[in-house]
């Protein structure tokens, strides 16, 4: 067993069975805007993945002016349900791993210059959205 970022890696063994989106999951996401801060989110099976990152780009296109450069979804939908014996919902423990590592690695828009958009403690600078993007993937499937 390899632990890596508290993420334990063993025998990985691929399914067989296509990844299929239930009514309570979701998928995390991570934007990329034009000043170059990155965003990490998630959005519930309840609204279509495209609408939120829409509805992200334009609040902060209003507030800041800055416009979405490059977007990654998810392809491993992860449960918003928290079962038995389980500190948190799949989607929240992915989520929050993400954003930990990212704001260990960069800088949080809330603690810089907050202005009130949503989200702003999710929104990082200093972490590539590249390597964001790949650590987040990997998260998303281990999980």
């Amino acid at each position: 067993m390899v632990d890596i970022n508290d993420v334990q890696f063993g025998e990985i063994r691929p399914s067989e069975v296509p990844w299929t989106r239930r009514a309570n999951d979701g998928v995390l996401y991570v934007l990329e805007f034009s000043s170059g801060w990155v965003k990490v989110g998630r959005t519930a099976a309840t609204r279509s993945d495209d609408a939120r990152i829409v509805q992200v780009g334009r609040i902060y296109r209003e507030v800041r002016g800055w416009e979405i450069t490059n977007s990654w979804v998810s392809e491993v939908p992860l449960s918003t349900v928290r079962r038995a014996g389980q500190r948190s919902a799949d989607l929240d423990d992915a989520e929050a791993r993400v954003k930990r590592h990212a704001a260990d690695l960069g800088r949080r828009l809330s603690e810089v210059d907050p202005m009130g958009c949503t989200g702003e403690t999710e929104v990082f600078y200093g972490p590539a959205f590249s390597y964001l993007r790949a650590y987040a993937d990997v998260i998303s499937r281990c999980t």
